[in-house]
C-alpha cells in the first residue's frame, strides 16, 4: 500500500461575504516563529527545525473568520476534533483575534480543551528598521506533557512520569523573539531566534535524572531492557532545556546565480549543546536541485544533542530534489 498522508483537505463557504466558514483537515498557524513556536497551541506537528518552512498536519476543524468591515482587523473561532476519538469531551475550543496597530500586528488567543491544559497565546510582528521583528508568549495552565519525575537506580528499576493531573493547577510560561533581515539586491536572509521553554526541566532536575538513567543502562548492560532505558533517556533529553537559540543564514547566487550557501547553527543554551550546519546547494537545471549539507554535533557527553546523536559526531547529507508541476 502506498504511504499517503493528508495535510490539508477542506471546504470554505461564506455568508453574505461577510462571515467566512471552513471546515476539514487544515493547519491552523497561530504563531509568528521561525523555528519554534510556543504560541502554535492547535496544530498536530511542531516545526521541524532542520526544514522549518515544512507544511506541518493540522487538525479537523470548523473555523469562522469574521472580518472587521473598513478595517485589517480580524475574529476567529474554532472547534477542533480529535481525529482518533471524535467526541464532544474531546473537542477543543479555541477563539483568536487580530489588530494591526500602525505597522504593527498584534494577535491573541485563548484554547480550552476539558482533558487537557488550557493556553492563552500572544503574537506582535512589524518592522523596526531594516529588520523583521516578532515575538511570542504562551501562558499554559497545566501541562499536556508527561514530565519524568523519578529514576529508580536499583532493582526493581522503574520510571517514573508525571500525570496531566499531577501539574493541572500548575502554569507554565513559555515565549520567543526573534528577526528576519532579507536583502533581495543582496540576495541575503538572515534569521535569528531565541525561545525560553517554560517546560524544560530545571538544570539540578535534568543532570540528576540523566546521571540516574546512565547508572541504570549501565547496570543493565546489553540488554533489552537497558535499550527501553535508552529511548527513555533519548525521550526526557528531547527538548529538555529552558533556553534555546538558533541562526540561519543564506547567500543566493554564490558565486554564480545557479549556486546558494547557508549555514544554520542551533544550540541548547541550558547545557550547552548543539549542531551547525552549512550547506550548499547547486541549481543543475529548471526543476532540478543538487544539495550538500554536513552535521556537526558539539555538547558535553550528558547534554542533549550529544545524547540524541550518540555522541560529538558529523554527519553528511546529499541530496537531490526534483520539483514542479505534474
Amino acid at each position: 500500500m502506498p504511504n499517503i498522508k493528508v495535510f490539508e483537505l477542506f471546504s470554505d463557504f461564506s455568508l453574505n461575504d461577510q462571515v467566512f466558514f471552513r471546515f476539514g483537515k487544515s493547519t491552523v498557524k497561530w504563531g509568528v516563529g521561525y523555528f519554534w513556536s510556543p504560541a502554535d497551541v492547535i496544530n498536530l506537528e511542531p516545526i521541524n527545525v532542520l526544514d522549518a518552512t515544512a507544511q506541518r498536519e493540522g487538525p479537523i476543524n470548523f473555523r469562522v473568520h469574521i472580518p472587521v468591515l473598513g478595517t485589517q482587523n480580524n475574529f476567529y473561532l474554532y472547534a477542533i476534533l480529535d481525529e482518533d476519538n471524535v467526541d464532544f469531551s474531546t473537542t477543543a475550543l479555541a477563539a483568536k483575534a487580530e489588530f494591526l496597530l500602525g505597522n504593527y500586528e498584534l494577535g491573541t488567543g485563548i484554547y480550552y480543551r476539558n482533558d487537557t491544559a488550557e493556553r492563552a497565546m500572544l503574537t506582535l510582528t512589524g518592522p523596526v528598521g531594516n529588520f523583521d521583528v516578532f515575538g511570542e508568549a504562551m501562558l499554559s495552565r497545566g501541562s499536556a506533557k508527561s514530565f519524568v519525575t523519578d529514576i529508580a537506580t536499583t532493582t526493581p528499576y522503574t520510571i517514573t512520569t508525571s500525570t496531566k493531573a499531577d501539574h493541572r493547577s500548575s502554569l507554565y510560561f513559555s515565549a520567543s523573539t526573534g528577526f528576519m533581515y532579507s536583502s533581495p539586491k543582496d540576495n541575503f536572509t538572515a534569521i535569528g531566534q531565541y525561545y525560553y521553554n517554560g517546560e524544560g526541566y530545571s538544570e539540578a532536575d535534568r543532570k540528576g535524572l540523566i546521571a540516574d538513567a546512565n547508572t541504570v543502562i549501565a547496570a543493565l548492560g546489553a540488554t533489552p531492557t537497558a535499550a527501553q532505558y535508552q529511548q527513555a533517556l533519548a525521550g526526557l533529553i528531547y527538548g529538555s532545556g529552558r533556553h534555546y537559540a538558533a541562526l540561519s543564514v543564506t547567500q543566493d547566487e554564490f558565486l554564480t546565480k545557479d549556486t546558494s550557501i547557508s549555514l544554520l547553527v542551533l544550540a541548547n543554551l541550558s547545557d550547552g549543546s548543539g549542531f551547525v550546519r552549512p550547506s550548499i546547494a547547486w541549481q543543475v537545471v529548471d526543476n532540478f536541485k543538487f544539495s550538500l549539507s554536513p552535521t556537526f554535533i558539539f555538547g558535553g557527553a550528558d547534554t542533549e544533542y550529544s545524547i540524541l546523536a550518540g555522541g560529538d559526531t558529523v554527519s553528511v547529507s546529499l541530496g537531490a530534489i526534483v520539483s514542479g508541476s505534474f
